[in-house]
């Protein structure tokens, strides 16, 4: 697939966020077999998948009410997978650090397990 299909496609987060939740399981769980089964890995992280934001895509897909409450863990795995991936203070940890700071409230839950709806 080509660079500009793969943009188009499948970082199109609010195109599969309207599909069945067994279709977007299988849309996050590929950008695990990209940057930790394929045999390509090395070259899908530094080469592709920095260069195209996809974190960031994903933090994004967080704030908009796209995703249902119950298929949101899959797309904070994808987002864990990708910052874990190629973590770097420009292409991890800035984005993070400023999705937490426009994003949290006083009172918010950090992790799935302190919030109540999602136990």
């Amino acid at each position: 697939m080509s660079k500009v299909a793969y943009r188009a496609i499948a970082l199109d987060f609010e195109f599969w966020s309207k599909t069945r939740k067994e279709i977007q399981r299988v849309h996050l769980d590929q950008f695990t077999t990209l940057v930790q089964t394929s045999r390509f890995k090395r070259f899908n992280v530094r080469q592709r998948m920095s260069k195209m934001g996809i974190l960031r895509k994903l933090l994004f897909a967080l704030q908009t009410d796209w995703y249902h409450h119950d298929t949101v863990p899959l797309v904070v795995e994808a987002l864990k997978t990708m910052a874990q991936a190629h973590f770097t203070k420009d292409d991890t940890i800035k984005p993070i650090v400023s999705y937490l700071a426009a994003n949290l409230q006083e009172g918010d839950c950090l992790f799935y397990s302190e919030c109540p709806e999602f136990n």
